[in-house]
């Protein structure tokens, strides 16, 4: 989570090729997607969508990590 929460694409890449699990949520049910959607980083969002985030998971603050992205392109780029 702290690579996609600081859009560090190159680290997301590199820790998943080593098994790491992007779709662990935090108790509040956020995930890595929207970690990095939160921040603004939409490179490591797409990295994370192509590498399997789920883009309609939902947690207890809003429907989807779009929610916590308003100000990102990403309906034209999914």
């Amino acid at each position: 989570r702290v690579c996609a929460q600081n859009g560090h694409v190159a680290a997301i890449h590199a820790l998943t090729s080593l098994g790491a699990d992007i779709h662990i949520r935090t108790n509040t049910g956020w995930t890595a997607i929207f970690d990095a959607a939160h921040n603004g980083h939409v490179d490591a969002v797409k990295a994370l969508v192509t590498l399997g985030a789920g883009v309609s998971n939902l947690n207890c603050e809003s429907p989807t990590f779009l929610v916590k992205c308003p100000f990102c392109p990403l309906p034209a780029t999914i």
